[in-house]
């Protein structure tokens, strides 16, 4: 039988039944801030939000209920010309897009109910939906800042909403309240999640000025928060400032949540299983309860992360934690199983839920120890048997940066594999940090596509080799991070640091001398990376011997701490993959076609195909369907308008952080689904994106029409073919544009791009393209997608695809053949 897997991701569709023409080269709308950030529930907020085409808005789309809009006023107010820096030589070409400034007038109305916290909105406009903004929300009496020469501090009567701004770099702001002896006091600082730049640093003095707490980032946040029991009654004062005294409004806003309010400072376990539900201890204060009720969830997907329902009598808390569902036995971590006489047995599967913290508080959270608490666990494999070690931590809020690795009985690390060097270069012109994809190296003449290399202690593949003198080599990477081989961890490296080409052999493997070095890889992850958590660490483990091992997990700075959490989580393979699209939320010219890339998060070793297509798609939007091939990890589709869509009769279901579902006049919600066939069987399941007010608007017809000369290309590997792409500027557009062809197979490319990659300039309409197979790319055909691009100074794209065109890789040509 055959088990076929498939995946359901809900994005929405907005629609404006203006239809303004828009001027050449126009930017989508784009906000740039809102003031004020924020406001009490129950009440109606005045604010503006200043943005650029922003002229005829009609509403703002909030990501929760309970808050709607009215637009007031709009009126045009200067652009500013962007400064360069001292020192800074522009070399690009300016973008001169048609980007008018506005301020627009907006009532806020926010039900008495509406939840306390950090809420998205997107503004709709005539030209589709603008970039998220975030605007918060809380149950408390605002207090704003007065500005005053004196040095006294801002008399302030808690609890309070604190609302101000570090106005000039060096600032700081003090507040004095009085508190009461018995008293569980907290402070927290929201700025971040609201696009400030400030990196908060809280201080509490008493009556003498002397400083009683301080506080700089909360645990994986660069907000601060306070927590302080009084144990005196009078008149303290809070001080606020950037940890690198920066300062000005635009950048350095804040809120500060103050009073004896409730608080979570942390939730254990991280999670229990989704079968049978389970209990949370809850530390922090003004909660009442010591205990928070998880229910069971039987038909969640396993690792579904969950809001702990927390329900204290002063009210909801500031802030909310999150626990994640299982699939497998939980089991409590067991002190002490820190060297390997100690270790705790661990069964296959399970979950294991600890803390990195041995000496029951003696050492505040995040100190380093004179001895660093390492957990240690002891299991038993098979010959060849393989077991996933998964670690969560850092994606459930806790500071834990986790480092695992495996032992043998003896304690010495198990040998993963030999690496033998065969050619060498180094890193030239810029030190490349942990998340960057591509390397400039000094020479690459013995490097190839596909190739290992070793940099430092990490093992990289190359992607795609330089299109010039001037360019780096690109490595494998995904979304938006380099991939990372055998487990090893990304870091940041320097100029003149070697770089091998290398291939791997297995662990022991005994080698003639070739005059370069030989390395050792052993069973060991910093950092699951790209495709897994981050900072949480997951290890890929084959048993070389039937016997015990040791799996040790510790901080990798040496940290430990009450709140130093996780889960450890040992499984055997599970194949399996979820998919997601960028971008989130897009705009479509009416008479237009855009692209949306799919992405596959392969898992636990599943490299087979994966079909995707959009389904129940509202009236006037077409789309096409794709395959990610195998291996692969992305697709791209055309998405098109008609020149008379409309949706303003339809209405779709938004997801909410808070609360269940609820629904939004006037759009339409686009599905798309993933099917794979995995272990023989096939199966379907849905997935529902969670991304806050994910909206796809139509806006007027496009400035710019892509077509290309032909819909079906042919090449045999190692050979080139070409394809001429044209296009045709309206609304008065005049720019160049550049080209990108998408979704080409590994392998394919297009050659000779040079500096600026493909460019049709002011003076061109066409541009003639040469595309090139490598020799060992296999036979398939595939589906490419040439998109031309209006630049714009915006994070939202303004772009037009052409028609699809089948790309045909034949079968090599061979002396036989001909």
């Amino acid at each position: 039988m055959c088990r076929r897997i498939g995946l359901m991701l809900v994005a929405v569709v907005a629609v404006s039944s203006l239809d303004i023409p828009c001027a050449a080269q126009t930017a989508p709308p784009t906000l740039a801030k809102i003031t004020p950030s924020g406001a009490q529930r129950g009440t109606r907020a005045t604010v503006t939000i200043e943005g650029t085409n922003i002229a005829g808005a009609t509403r703002l789309i909030f990501s929760e209920p309970g808050l709607s809009s009215e637009i007031t006023a709009t009126k045009e107010i200067p652009v500013e010309k962007p400064e360069m820096p001292k020192g800074v030589v522009r070399t690009d070409a300016p973008i001169d897009d048609k980007a008018r400034k506005y301020q627009v007038t907006a009532v806020i109305s926010i039900a008495a109910d509406a939840p306390h916290g950090v809420h998205g909105f997107r503004l709709e406009t005539p030209l589709g939906v603008s970039n998220l903004l975030r605007f918060a929300v809380s149950a408390l009496p605002e207090t704003l800042e007065r500005e005053s020469k004196e040095a006294a501090p801002q008399q302030v009567t808690l609890p309070a909403a604190i609302v101000g701004a570090l106005g000039t770099a060096g600032d700081a702001d003090a507040y004095a309240f009085h508190a009461s002896a018995g008293e569980d006091m907290v402070f927290q600082v929201v700025a971040r999640p609201l696009g400030a730049r400030l990196d908060s640093v809280l201080r509490l003095l008493d009556a003498r000025g002397k400083v009683i707490a301080e506080n700089n980032d909360m645990d994986l946040n660069r907000d601060a928060v306070l927590t302080w029991h009084v144990a005196e009654s009078g008149t303290y004062t809070l001080t606020i400032e950037d940890v690198e005294h920066g300062g000005g409004k635009d950048g350095y806003g804040y809120r500060i949540y103050a009073g004896a309010l409730p608080y979570v400072a942390a939730a254990f376990p991280l999670g229990v299983s989704a079968a049978d539900g389970g209990t949370v201890a809850l530390t922090g204060v003004n909660l009442g309860a010591a205990t928070a009720a998880i229910p069971a969830r039987p038909t969640a997907r396993a690792g579904a992360i969950v809001p702990v329902p927390v329900t204290p009598p002063g009210g909801q808390a500031l802030n909310r934690k999150s626990i994640a569902l299982g699939r497998y036995a939980e089991v409590m971590e067991a002190e002490p199983n820190d060297d390997i006489a100690t270790a705790q047995r661990l069964t296959i599967p399970s979950t294991i839920n600890g803390h990195v913290w041995t000496d029951g508080g003696k050492t505040p959270d995040a100190q380093r120890p004179a001895r660093a608490d390492a957990d240690l666990f002891r299991f038993t494999a098979r010959k060849g048997q393989a077991i996933i070690f998964d670690v969560t931590a850092q994606q459930l809020g806790s500071p834990l940066d986790a480092i695992i690795d495996v032992l043998d009985p003896g304690g010495r690390p198990v040998p993963r594999a030999t690496i033998r060097c065969l050619a060498q270069t180094e890193i030239a012109l810029n030190d490349p940090d942990s998340n960057r994809r591509s390397i400039r190296l000094a020479a690459w003449n013995e490097i190839d596509i596909n190739d290992y290399l070793m940099v430092g202690d990490e093992l990289l593949q190359v992607a795609s080799m330089p299109t010039h003198p001037d360019d780096d080599i690109q490595l494998k990477s995904y979304r938006g991070g380099r991939l990372n081989y055998l487990d090893t961890s990304a870091r940041n490296h320097s100029v003149g640091e070697a770089v091998y080409k290398v291939e791997v052999h297995e662990a022991g493997a005994r080698l003639e001398p070739n005059g370069m070095p030989i390395f050792r890889v052993d069973y060991v992850n910093d950092d699951g990376g790209a495709r897994y958590g981050g900072k949480d660490s997951r290890l890929h483990f084959e048993a070389p011997v039937d016997g015990d091992y040791i799996l040790r997990l510790r901080d990798v700075r040496g940290l430990q701490g009450e709140r130093f959490a996780y889960r450890l989580t040992a499984r055997e393979p599970a194949p399996d993959f979820d998919v997601t699209f960028d971008p989130k939320s897009f705009n479509i010219p009416r008479g237009g076609r855009v692209s949306l890339t799919v992405t596959a998060d392969r898992k636990d070793g599943f490299d087979g195909p994966i079909e995707v297509a959009l389904h129940d798609l509202p009236p006037g939007i077409t789309a096409t369907s794709g395959t990610i091939p195998a291996r692969a990890d992305t697709t791209v589709l055309m998405v098109s308008a008609s020149e008379d869509a409309s949706f303003d009769a339809r209405s779709a279901t938004l997801p909410s952080m808070w609360r269940g579902p609820f629904e939004v006049r006037g759009v339409a919600a686009l599905k798309l689904s993933a099917r794979a066939t995995i272990a023989g069987q096939e199966v379907t399941r849905d997935a529902e994106i969670v991304d806050p007010v994910s909206v796809v608007a139509l806006a007027p017809k496009p400035d710019l029409v892509v077509t290309t000369n032909a819909q079906q290309i042919e090449l045999a590997p190692g050979q080139e073919v070409t394809l001429t792409v044209s296009v045709e500027r309206r609304n008065g557009f005049t720019g160049r544009v550049p080209v990108s062809v998408m979704n080409l197979p590994h392998g394919v490319r297009v050659n000779d791009i040079g500096l600026n990659g493909v460019m049709i300039t002011e003076h061109e309409t066409s541009r003639t393209m040469h595309i090139v197979a490598e020799r060992w790319v296999e036979p398939q055909t595939q589906p490419i997608l040439v998109v031309g691009r209006v630049e714009v100074n915006s994070p939202l794209r303004n772009e037009s695809a052409a028609l699809p065109v089948q790309l045909v890789i034949k079968r090599p040509v061979t002396t036989a053949s001909r």
